[in-house]
Parts: structure tokens; sequence; C-alpha cells
């Protein structure tokens, strides 16, 4: 048998067999790890020609038991290293709010296991006798410092360290047993269908061997090619020949981690040789949280009280009893062992072949799972689900505000009972005058550069924020300070990726109403940072078109690997038609709402069924429903979309597609018309197969609102590629026009109609984006029933 490797840094073993006491997620400092890291390499610059910093050990352990023997490489890096007339210390630094007259020798533990590691590595491998191991604890506020120091022999430190990986061999050998069955089950893994779709061979191939070369993959895969399926299996498949590691399905959408969660259960149950594998879904901490407010520390929840006790009896009974962490399963746990669900399903990640996450698990600054990507040790592969949304994502993730009214508001709360705060809010206020001077006659100021001043004075600031809150939980305007404290920290980090990606700009509102942003307009080299932790990733959706502004904004290569597929389904049972004679520019549309309206009744007339119609904004869509409704509103039933909907709302609109095609069945009734918003809740990811959905029409091109921030794309574009108009607007807009024309048909077995409302679809600037297998079909509203109708009579 051929000896597993595997590798732990010295910090998250300590961290993992020595943790205890509670889950206290209340307020921490946010903006001490870059202090911390100035701490650290001042006390390390301080110690003189004889201290190395920053010193790399590790040590490759055998360990053993009846099944033979595990390789662990572990390692990291020792602060520093003192070398004296008395002998060798390791130095270990921690930064700390807390007083130091209050850490005592036994006050951190893990601290001193992992200093002790360092020692053992150090004093084996350079054959000494005895050394003295020393926490040195760095005072954020007061830059004091406090320094805790014992004495050990080389015995005592190896001991201490066989001691540890003692403690840790069970979860070793459970990685090494789970591995090889795991492995074992999928060489034999077969494609859990009969057959391949068209193109779903290609693809899987396709991505198999990206997987296996490395690198990244951009895949159009149009609906009904079975991504999901396509992507998820050859991924699997190569995690026996040892490409992969663990798998991240990484999508923007519920329902598309549904199908995930589906597949993955599909191919459980479709071999004799019966796959085994653990596959973890990561929920959101306010949706799994079993409180009815997300309160992480225990004085407030029995979950996270003594969390660091009871969790790993948790972790050893799941990872040994299931083989999929789901939502419910993963409640069940925190349950019986009265144990944080969020923070649990954390934990059993680390035992987790395929993890469906959210794209900022693996990709946003604030929240990527660290525990993964901040010292890769693993082959990973990204599979990003309905990539064409991590372009808005990205630079959601990626850009940062602050808003004068929100330190305004606070002043005016706390400035009599707390003067420090109200001293820091002026310095801020203060800062935000200094950079309005900047501002044009219209209150704007647009910059590539960063004006650096205003990050400097949030950090200042925010020491007195953070004193505050750690000492005022009880408060009455606790969470107004915690959020404003939160929007300083998020635009510091923000800062620290600033780059030719970016836009600083200040917009100057009526008092108090002002806004400086940080604005991310190309996230290519941001998402590359987090890219480069995996193996392969693979961009998938069934619109990647053009090609060249998703590669452009995602990875930022000129000539990226791609795939473009056909779409599988019999495109005559798909009757696509242009109509050409009406403008829909914004300039346009008061003219434009009777015919509309015609083209609307004239589709829901030809043939009794369900249908939606997009509009390209909410007070544009109302026009014409109420003309539509005063006109013909007797003989269809009508459902309109509201600006704001919950989930339940939501299942509620969709329901009634359900019900409508129960009533064409059973009374041959009147058809169904949703009017919806185009790159709404329903233009993309949901599924209304069959009967459920015969027809769409799309009103306009989808161009986005013409904005100050889409202007500011347009600028920046046109600078960098003479591009400005199609990054800002007409790309995004024709990939809402695909999105929404998609929903019609979902399987071989639909058929339907797609039409497309605006003159500007017939010109050569669109034809050339548009695929190319929706052809030249033009109408007007003279032939357009008569076009409808051939098509029905068809399928009749």
């Amino acid at each position: 048998m051929t000896t597993q490797k595997f590798q732990i840094s010295v910090r998250e073993l300590v961290e993992f067999v020595y943790r205890s006491g509670h889950l206290d997620m209340r307020f921490q400092s946010k903006s001490k790890m870059s202090d911390g890291i100035k701490i650290h390499q001042k006390i390390q610059k301080s110690q003189g020609v004889d201290y190395q910093a920053e010193v790399t050990l590790q040590k490759n352990l055998q360990i053993e038991d009846d099944e033979g023997f595990v390789e662990l490489l572990v390692n990291g890096r020792a602060d520093g290293i003192l070398e004296t007339s008395e002998g060798y210390i390791i130095d270990e630094i921690k930064g700390t709010s807390q007083f130091l007259e209050e850490i005592e020798v036994d006050t951190y533990p893990v601290h001193w296991a992992q200093a002790k590691i360092y020692g053992a590595i150090f004093s084996e491998q350079n054959d000494l006798k005895e050394m003295q191991i020393q926490l040195t604890y760095a005072h954020f506020e007061s830059n004091e410092i406090k320094r805790l120091r014992q004495h050990y022999t080389k015995d005592e430190l190896n001991q201490f360290l066989l001691d540890t990986v003692n403690l840790y061999k069970k979860w070793l050998f459970f990685k090494r047993d789970w591995k090889l069955k795991r492995n074992e089950s999928l060489v034999n893994l077969e494609f859990p269908f009969d057959n391949y779709r068209v193109g779903q061979r290609s693809l899987a191939v396709s991505i198999y061997n990206t997987i296996k070369e490395g690198g990244i993959l951009y895949a159009e895969a149009p609906t009904g090619t079975g991504k999901t399926m396509s992507t998820l299996f050859p991924s699997i498949k190569s995690m026996s020949q040892g490409f992969v590691d663990r798998i991240f399905y990484l999508s923007a959408k519920t329902i598309t981690k549904v199908v995930a969660e589906d597949a993955i259960e599909l191919l459980y149950n479709s071999s004799d040789h019966k796959m085994q594998l653990k596959a973890l879904t990561l929920t959101a901490k306010d949706k799994i949280c079993l409180n009815d407010k997300v309160t992480c520390y225990p004085e407030k929840c029995q979950y996270a009280n003594a969390y660091y006790d009871k969790s790993l009896i948790a972790l050893w009974e799941i990872i040994n009893n299931e083989r999929t962490f789901s939502k419910d399963i993963i409640l069940d746990y925190a349950k019986k062992h009265k144990i944080c669900p969020y923070e649990f399903s954390l934990d059993c990640a680390l035992f987790s072949d395929i993890i469906i996450c959210d794209y900022n698990y693996a990709f946003d600054p604030r929240v990527y799972l660290r525990r993964f990507f901040e010292f890769p040790t693993e082959n990973y592969v990204f599979l990003v689900d309905e990539a064409h949304n991590l372009v808005d994502r990205s630079r959601t993730m990626y850009s940062a505000e602050i808003h004068k009214d929100k330190f305004y508001d606070v002043k005016k709360k706390l400035q009599k009972s707390d003067k420090s705060i109200a001293k820091a809010l002026d310095g801020i206020n203060k800062m935000f005058l200094d950079v309005r001077k900047k501002c044009d006659e219209n209150g704007i100021f647009i910059h590539n550069d960063e004006i650096s001043d205003v990050c400097e004075q949030l950090k200042k600031r925010a020491l007195v924020f953070e004193k505050w809150l750690s000492e005022n939980h009880q408060a009455d305007f606790y969470d107004e300070v915690l959020d404003a404290y939160f929007e300083m920290i998020g635009y510091m980090r923000i800062s620290e990726l600033y780059d030719n990606g970016y836009i600083f700009y200040m917009l100057d509102g009526d008092n108090p109403k002002t806004v400086i942003k940080l604005f991310n307009i190309n996230p290519s080299t941001q998402l590359k940072r987090f890219i480069d932790n995996s193996r392969a990733t693979i961009f998938f959706s069934a619109t990647l078109s053009p090609l060249k502004y998703y590669s452009t904004l995602l990875s930022g290569e000129d000539e990226p690997s791609a795939l473009v597929l056909p779409s599988p389904f019999d495109m005559n049972r798909r009757k696509l038609l242009f109509a050409t004679d009406v403008s829909v520019k914004f300039k346009d549309r008061t003219e434009s709402i009777p015919k509309i309206v015609e083209y609307i009744h004239q589709m829901a007339k030809c043939k009794c069924g369900n249908y939606l119609v997009f509009f390209p904004s909410y007070s544009y869509m109302q026009q014409i429903h109420d003309l539509f409704e005063a006109i013909y509103g007797h003989n269809y039933d009508i459902i309109k979309q509201r600006r704001e909907l919950n989930d339940d709302e939501k299942a509620d609109f969709l329901y009634e597609f359900e019900l409508g095609e129960a009533r064409h069945i059973t009374h041959n009734s009147r058809s169904l018309i949703g009017f919806a918003v185009l790159g709404g809740h329903f233009s993309e990811g949901i599924d209304l197969k069959g009967d459920l959905l015969i027809g769409v029409m799309v009103i306009g091109v989808g161009l986005p609102m013409i904005s100050f921030e889409n202007n500011l794309i347009k600028n920046y574009f046109d600078y960098e590629l003479d591009g400005g108009f199609e990054f800002a607007y007409q790309f995004p807009g024709v990939n809402k026009v695909m999105q929404s024309a998609g929903r019609v048909i979902r399987s071989e077995e639909d058929r339907g109609v797609i039409v497309l409302i605006d003159q500007r679809y017939q010109t050569p600037y669109y034809r050339k984006v548009l695929p190319k297998d929706w052809g030249k079909c033009f109408t007007t509203i003279d032939s357009f029933e008569k076009q409808l109708k051939v098509f029905w009579e068809d399928y009749s």
C-alpha cells in the first residue's frame, strides 16, 4: 500500500487539538490583522542581528497503526529565533487588546503549544539539548510588551510534539481510510445516464482535461446540456487519479445549490458500486442560526456556550455516520449537541470532499474560507455555476464605501454621552470636508488614484470605535456604532487591494448624504488572486457571450480556453421572433405602449397557456400593465411582480403558473400572463418545464439604466479597450435578454415562443452579439398573429 501523505500547519494542528471554551463572536477588533503584522515587524526589527525573523520550520512524521503508515508534514513559520549566550530562544509574538497584567503563564495554552512545537522541530534539527520558549505579548494601543519565558529540554519538547500528534492521530487515520475508500469507489463510477446529451460528453471531457492539466476553462452550455452533472462527474472522477483533493461548487443562487445536491444524490444511487463521497452545503449564518437573532456569544446563546468543548465530539459522530452534510443534517447534530450550526458546518468542511457554497466563500476577501485558502495545501477545483452572475457580484465584493450620514447620525446620538467617540467623529467629518473641497460644482470628484488620507484617518478613528464597542455591549446605540465601524473596516480592507482596476470617487449630496467610494470596475486582478488557490477553475453558464467580456472581467485573459456548445434541443420546437416595428428607446416608450399591449394580447390569445413578459423597468411595466388591464383584463389571468418580494412571495408568483397549467388542462381556461422585470427574480434561475410556460416576450434590449457608476464603467473601458458602451451597457443587457429567453425551452418535450420587441435587434450592432442560432425571423404587428398560428398548428 502506498504511504499516504498529509500536511498540516502548526497553528492549525494546535488550534484543532487543544480547542476549548466558548464561541464568542461579539465585537472583536477587525483592524488588528494589519496592525498585528506591523507589531510583529517592529518587534522583530528591534531584536538585533542575532534575531532570525519568520523562520520556516517543518518536520515529517511517520505515524503507524495496524493498517500501516501515514506521513504527516507539520510545518509553519516561527516569528523569531534568538541566539543568546545562554542558548536559543523560540519567540512567538501575539498582538492583543487585553491588559497585559491579566495575561499569565497559563492564560493561553494554545500559544504555548504552538511555540513548543516550533521548539521541538528546531531543537531536533540543530541537535540542541535544551532551549527556551518565549511568548511576547504586544498591546495594540499602548505598544507595551510583556514577555513570558519557560525552559524545556529537547526531549520534553519532542514528547510534547508526539503527544499533540497522538491527539490528532484518529482524525488523521480517518482521513487516510476515507480517502482510500473514496478513491476506490470512484474508479468504477459510471455516468448516471444511459446516454450523453448533445454536447454533454464534450463538456465533461474538456473539464476533465482542464483539471488534469490545470488552468481555467470557460464553458457556455445552453439549457438542457446537463451542465451540473457534466461538471461534477469529471471533477469527481479526477479525484481517483489524484488530481483533485477537494471540489468547491460555487453559485449565487439557492436553486442551483439544490440542483448540485440532487446531482450528487443521483451519483450515490446510480451504481451498484456505491460512490463514497462526503458533500457539504454551506448555509449563510442568518439562515441556519437556531436563535431568532444572531447573537454569537455564550451569555446570549446556548449553542455558543462551551462550543469548543463539545464540537469535536459532534464532529467525530457526524463524519462517521453521514455521507452528506445538508442544512437539515447539520441542524440535527447541532441541536443534539447544543452547538452553533454555522460554526459546526465550517468544521465539517474540513472532512468534506465537495463543498457547495456561495461565491463569497472562495472569492470574497472579507469572508473567504481561510482554513483552506490562506495557505493552500491541497489541489482544489472551483466549479463556478451561472458564472455570468460573478461579474456584478465580484464588483460588489471588491468595492467599499463610507457614508457621511451614517457617522452624522451616530454623532447626534452619542456626542453628549461619550466625548471620545464625538471627537473621533469630528475627525471623520473633517476628512469628508477635505475631500469635498476637491469636488466640482456638481459635487463630484473622480480620480484614478485613491486619496490615501481617507484610509489613514479611518485607521486612527477605528481604534476609538473599537475601545467603545468592547466596553459598551449593552449601550442603546450599540448597533448603530457597530454598523458605522464595520463600514470603516470594510473600506480599510478594500483600500489594501486598490489597483488600476479601481476608481476613487466622492458624491457630495445635500448634507449629510455624502458618499466616498472605492469602486472596483475591473475585478479580474482581484479574482485571479483567489482563482490561483485552485488547480483548475471552470466558469460555466448557459450565457457566456461574448467571451471577451467575461474573460476580461473574470480572469483577465486575452485568449482564454473556451468551449461553446450548441443547444441539445430541436430548434423547430421554438419560435423566435424579432418585432421590428416598435422602438423601445427611452424617448419612444410612451408612444410604444399601445402596440406592445397589442403584441401581448395576440401572443396570449393564439394559444391558451402560461406566458411571461419582461420589461426594462418597473414604471414602464406598470404603464403597459394598466393599459392592458383596462382593454383586455377580462380575457386573461394577470399577475405582476412587485418591487420587493420575500421568498414566500416569489414562490407564490411561480405557483400561479402551476395553477394556470392545471386550469388549462381541466377547463381550457384563459391564458395566464405574468408581468415581470428583466434581470429580476424571474428572468433566470427558474425552471418552468413543459406547459408551465409556453411563451416569453422581452421588451427592449436589456440595457442597464444610465447611471453614474455605469458611466464610470463606460469611460474606463473606452480608455482601456475602446469598448465602453459594450462593457457598461450592451453586453450586460444582452445577457439579461438571453437569460430571460432561456426560460421557455427547458427540456426535449418543451415547445414555445420567444418574442423580442425592439427595432435595435435588426441592427448589425446587435446581430453580431446575439446567438447565431437565434436566426433572423422578423415580424411586425400585421404578420405576428399569423406567424404564431402557423407555429402552433404544426404542434396541435
